[in-house]
């Protein structure tokens, strides 16, 4: 037996397993280059080409990695985990192979934007290079739920649990803080900052104390050669070093 498709059967079998009692996962088809939602893994063909617009007397076929196209009738139940890639064509021009020496084509979708590959085996770097993203963007596998998976770099994103996925567009991060009274606010962009960083934005002598102000209390100083983290509406002051107790 072929070892790819001895590989893609074992997966099947597993995905199997998650698609009976973990969330469902979203599914799509890609027909004549365009993409065609799926109600469920296994689908009726009749339902592909009519959500595909694929006229009477075609008959829809399975694109594989090989000479031996499966053309499928309109009553097959299809699954879509064993090939995600088909064409329409003729009744008569049909092809008569069976497929079953070659692997299928797989399409993933990412913002309903396709990419077709031969490895079921991706991981959430490979996905994102697949489609020429950043690693740092957020990526998700979509689900028929509200409880989406993000997919970390190193976390399978195997064709098999499921080939849809979205991004999530990147907020820039501004947190707002006050040193030295309300009137003198400061932006930051990062969660976590040099404290000697924040006397110089805010003119304050390196040789003089920064603290927090907590509920109108003045914390123990901050370490000059430590960083501290910030949230939005934090408020900070400065004084002589040794003129203020907490």
């Amino acid at each position: 037996m072929n070892a790819q498709i001895k590989e893609m059967g074992q997966a099947d079998a597993l995905a199997d397993h998650h698609h009976d009692h973990g969330p469902k996962a979203k599914w799509a088809a890609r027909i004549e280059d365009q993409l065609v939602e799926a109600p469920q893994r296994e689908v009726k063909v009749q339902v592909l080409k009519d959500q595909a617009n694929i006229p009477p007397g075609n008959i829809l076929v399975r694109d594989v990695n090989g000479e031996h196209d499966v053309s499928l009738n309109d009553d097959h139940m299809v699954d879509l985990a064993e090939g995600n890639v088909f064409y329409a064509v003729p009744a008569c021009d049909a092809p008569q192979g069976t497929g079953c020496h070659a692997p299928p084509k797989l399409a993933y979708f990412v913002n309903d934007r396709p990419a077709e590959t031969m490895r079921p085996d991706q991981t959430g770097k490979t996905l994102r290079e697949m489609f020429e993203l950043t690693l740092d963007v957020p990526l998700f596998r979509d689900y028929q739920s509200p409880h989406d998976a993000p997919v970390a770099l190193d976390a399978p994103a195997n064709f098999m649990d499921g080939p849809v996925f979205y991004t999530r567009r990147i907020e820039p991060l501004t947190i707002k803080i006050t040193i030295n009274g309300p009137t003198h606010v400061y932006e930051l962009h990062e969660r976590v900052v040099e404290v000697k960083k924040l006397k110089q934005m805010a003119g304050i002598p390196l040789a003089d104390d920064l603290a927090r102000v907590v509920e109108g209390q003045i914390s123990k100083p901050l370490d000059d050669n430590g960083t501290v983290e910030v949230h939005c509406g934090d408020a900070f002051v400065s004084y002589p070093k040794g003129s203020c107790s907490s």
